[in-house]
């Protein structure tokens, strides 16, 4: 949603006055865009309880448990998905619109409007900072970096150099040695994009934390590690490149890297 948000034209943003959410996500995500002027005619959201998306989840794909979603690109997961809603009739009738996120990053004739997210973040009290998301642990996948040694010690030097506090976010308590910091177990979304609303540099994971620091940060103040040792021609696909627009791939390059660091 924070990608799909920074293309959809404010026409599309207009449009739209209920949403059915089927992931996990959804409760999280619903407060991002209650009262967002971008949606001004969005008034419903639906959303299913972690527990019901847990006991689905394990009929139709085992591993996918802990991050349970049901998408239009899955074709029997989506089923399940309008079942769960009580849709199947409506979108038969095509009276349910279906968004492909995925898909939208593909298409290379819509572009970067902007984020509505960041247009109407709120001021936090770290003032300016260095926002660092650690790789989250809950989700069994192979496709996360993972921070080493040599990591802490750029973020520490980073720190040092700008005299910069470091606001750690994390899904659980971590030994973190930098000797300047703060850290935030799980806080709320809507606080995480305060947080990169006002960083002065993003350091950490391709998560959604990147996402949104790329919108309005330059490529020399963006740290982003890779969990690909080869990534230089995954830059050039364009559902890739386009999760970290408005950047270029050159840009990408600089700052998305199978490490923390500037070399």
């Amino acid at each position: 949603m924070v990608l799909l948000d920074a293309l959809l034209t404010p026409e599309e943003k207009a449009s739209m006055t209920e949403i059915y959410w089927a992931c996990r996500f959804g409760e999280y995500l619903t407060p991002l865009l209650e009262s967002n002027p971008d949606y001004p005619n969005l008034t419903l959201f639906h959303t299913i309880s972690d527990r019901i998306g847990k006991n689905v989840m394990a009929s139709l794909d085992p591993v996918a448990i802990p991050f349970w979603h049901f998408r239009p690109d899955f074709p029997r997961s989506f089923a399940t998905g309008l079942k769960l809603f009580h849709l199947e009739e409506e979108y038969k009738n095509g009276k349910v619109q279906t968004i492909n996120a995925i898909g939208l990053f593909y298409f290379t004739d819509r572009q970067y409007i902007s984020s509505s997210f960041l247009k109407h973040a709120k001021q936090t009290p770290y003032g300016e900072h260095i926002l660092f998301h650690y790789p989250t642990s809950t989700r069994p996948r192979s496709d996360i970096a993972t921070i080493s040694e040599s990591d802490w010690h750029f973020v520490e030097d980073l720190s040092q150099e700008t005299g910069l506090k470091v606001v750690v976010v994390a899904d659980d308590h971590i030994v973190i040695p930098l000797t300047n910091y703060e850290l935030l177990v799980n806080p709320s979304l809507n606080f995480i994009v305060d947080l990169a609303a006002s960083c002065s540099y993003y350091v950490g994971c391709d998560s959604f934390c990147a996402h949104l620091a790329t919108k309005r940060l330059p490529k020399e103040k963006l740290f982003v590690k890779s969990h690909e040792p080869h990534i230089k021609e995954k830059l050039l696909t364009n559902y890739f490149g386009r999760c970290f627009m408005p950047h270029p791939p050159e840009d990408i390059a600089y700052f998305y890297k199978p490490y923390l660091g500037r070399a």
